[in-house]
């Protein structure tokens, strides 16, 4: 049996007069990957929100954040399935 792979991803908004935003980069070390939100890995035993929160800060520097609206979880294997 593979191992599942987790991820979480954040779509980080703020008001502003006129509307909201929504906090997107470019990777400065993979600028082919173009413009996306912060994404990545969940440690073993690392909450979802505590996961989502340090890869906003690791990708942006964005410290500010609050996690308002619960995440949800995709667990995808790991390798190349078997056929």
């Amino acid at each position: 049996m593979q191992s599942a792979r987790v991820r979480t991803a954040a779509y980080v908004t703020r008001n502003v007069p006129g509307g909201r935003e929504l906090l997107v980069f470019d990777h400065r070390d993979h600028p082919d990957a173009g413009t996306q939100v912060p994404a990545g890995g969940v440690d073993p035993g690392e909450l979802l929100t505590d996961a989502v929160l340090r890869e906003i800060t690791e990708e942006t520097g964005v410290t500010a954040v609050t996690a308002v609206t619960p995440g949800a979880a995709l667990a995808r294997p790991t390798g190349r399935q078997p056929r």
